[in-house]
Protein backbone atom coordinates (compact mmCIF):
# COMPACT_ATOMS: atom_id res chain seq x y z
CA UNK A 1 0.00 0.00 0.00
CA UNK A 2 2.87 2.36 0.77
CA UNK A 3 4.28 1.91 -2.75
CA UNK A 4 0.92 2.82 -4.26
CA UNK A 5 0.71 5.93 -2.07
CA UNK A 6 4.20 7.02 -3.11
CA UNK A 7 3.41 6.46 -6.78
CA UNK A 8 0.15 8.45 -6.52
CA UNK A 9 2.04 11.25 -4.77
CA UNK A 10 4.63 11.29 -7.59
CA UNK A 11 1.85 11.41 -10.20
CA UNK A 12 0.30 14.45 -8.49
CA UNK A 13 3.70 16.17 -8.51
CA UNK A 14 4.07 15.30 -12.21
CA UNK A 15 0.66 16.90 -12.87
CA UNK A 16 1.87 20.10 -11.19
CA UNK A 17 5.06 20.00 -13.27
CA UNK A 18 3.03 19.71 -16.49
CA UNK A 19 0.98 22.77 -15.48
CA UNK A 20 4.26 24.61 -14.85
CA UNK A 21 5.42 23.58 -18.33
CA UNK A 22 2.26 25.13 -19.78
CA UNK A 23 2.94 28.37 -17.87
CA UNK A 24 6.57 28.29 -19.05
CA UNK A 25 5.41 27.86 -22.66
CA UNK A 26 3.05 30.83 -22.38
CA UNK A 27 5.81 32.95 -20.82
CA UNK A 28 8.17 31.98 -23.64
CA UNK A 29 5.61 33.03 -26.25
CA UNK A 30 5.11 36.36 -24.47
CA UNK A 31 8.88 36.84 -24.30
CA UNK A 32 9.23 36.16 -28.02
CA UNK A 33 6.43 38.62 -28.82
CA UNK A 34 8.08 41.35 -26.71
CA UNK A 35 11.41 40.70 -28.42
CA UNK A 36 9.75 40.79 -31.85
CA UNK A 37 8.13 44.16 -31.07
CA UNK A 38 11.42 45.56 -29.78
CA UNK A 39 13.18 44.46 -32.97
CA UNK A 40 10.51 46.06 -35.15
CA UNK A 41 10.68 49.30 -33.14
CA UNK A 42 14.48 49.14 -33.09
CA UNK A 43 14.36 49.29 -29.31
CA UNK A 44 17.63 47.98 -27.95
CA UNK A 45 16.41 47.47 -24.38
CA UNK A 46 15.67 43.78 -24.01
CA UNK A 47 15.94 43.68 -20.21
CA UNK A 48 12.33 42.51 -19.85
CA UNK A 49 12.94 39.67 -22.31
CA UNK A 50 16.08 38.66 -20.41
CA UNK A 51 14.17 38.74 -17.11
CA UNK A 52 11.32 36.61 -18.46
CA UNK A 53 13.75 34.10 -19.92
CA UNK A 54 15.70 34.02 -16.66
CA UNK A 55 12.50 33.24 -14.76
CA UNK A 56 11.69 30.49 -17.25
CA UNK A 57 15.14 28.97 -16.89
CA UNK A 58 15.07 29.17 -13.09
CA UNK A 59 11.72 27.35 -13.08
CA UNK A 60 13.24 24.74 -15.39
CA UNK A 61 16.27 24.35 -13.12
CA UNK A 62 13.96 23.72 -10.16
CA UNK A 63 12.09 21.09 -12.15
CA UNK A 64 15.36 19.46 -13.22
CA UNK A 65 16.51 19.44 -9.58
CA UNK A 66 13.34 17.53 -8.69
CA UNK A 67 13.98 15.04 -11.50
CA UNK A 68 17.59 14.69 -10.36
CA UNK A 69 16.41 13.95 -6.82
CA UNK A 70 13.86 11.44 -8.09
CA UNK A 71 16.42 9.74 -10.36
CA UNK A 72 18.99 9.59 -7.56
CA UNK A 73 16.40 8.11 -5.19
CA UNK A 74 15.46 5.46 -7.77
CA UNK A 75 19.13 4.71 -8.44
CA UNK A 76 19.97 4.33 -4.74
CA UNK A 77 16.84 2.32 -3.93
CA UNK A 78 17.26 -0.17 -6.75
CA UNK A 79 17.06 -3.62 -5.25
CA UNK A 80 20.12 -5.82 -5.73
CA UNK A 81 17.85 -8.52 -7.11
CA UNK A 82 16.45 -6.15 -9.74
CA UNK A 83 17.05 -7.05 -13.37
CA UNK A 84 20.21 -5.68 -14.98
CA UNK A 85 18.13 -3.64 -17.46
CA UNK A 86 16.35 -1.84 -14.62
CA UNK A 87 19.65 -1.01 -12.90
CA UNK A 88 21.05 0.24 -16.19
CA UNK A 89 17.93 2.33 -16.89
CA UNK A 90 18.10 3.93 -13.43
CA UNK A 91 21.77 4.74 -13.96
CA UNK A 92 21.08 6.33 -17.35
CA UNK A 93 18.14 8.29 -15.94
CA UNK A 94 20.43 9.70 -13.25
CA UNK A 95 23.10 10.65 -15.79
CA UNK A 96 20.54 12.33 -18.05
CA UNK A 97 19.11 14.29 -15.10
CA UNK A 98 22.59 15.57 -14.26
CA UNK A 99 23.21 16.56 -17.87
CA UNK A 100 19.87 18.38 -18.16
CA UNK A 101 20.64 20.32 -14.99
CA UNK A 102 24.12 21.26 -16.20
CA UNK A 103 22.70 22.34 -19.58
CA UNK A 104 20.04 24.49 -17.90
CA UNK A 105 22.66 26.20 -15.76
CA UNK A 106 24.77 26.93 -18.83
CA UNK A 107 21.75 28.33 -20.70
CA UNK A 108 20.97 30.51 -17.67
CA UNK A 109 24.51 31.89 -17.73
CA UNK A 110 24.34 32.56 -21.48
CA UNK A 111 20.99 34.31 -21.01
CA UNK A 112 22.52 36.55 -18.37
CA UNK A 113 25.29 37.47 -20.80
CA UNK A 114 22.47 38.83 -22.95
CA UNK A 115 23.81 37.31 -26.12
CA UNK A 116 21.49 37.94 -29.04
CA UNK A 117 21.89 34.38 -30.32
CA UNK A 118 18.71 32.36 -30.11
CA UNK A 119 18.95 29.34 -27.83
CA UNK A 120 16.18 26.82 -28.30
CA UNK A 121 16.43 24.90 -25.06
CA UNK A 122 12.95 24.75 -23.60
Amino acid sequence: MSDNYERLKELKINDIIFVIYIVISIAAIISNNIEEKSIMNEDKDIKLVTNIRSAIIIASILIYLYFLYKSYKNYKNTDDSAPYRQKKANKYALISSILFLVAAIIVFYVNLLNIKEEIDFL
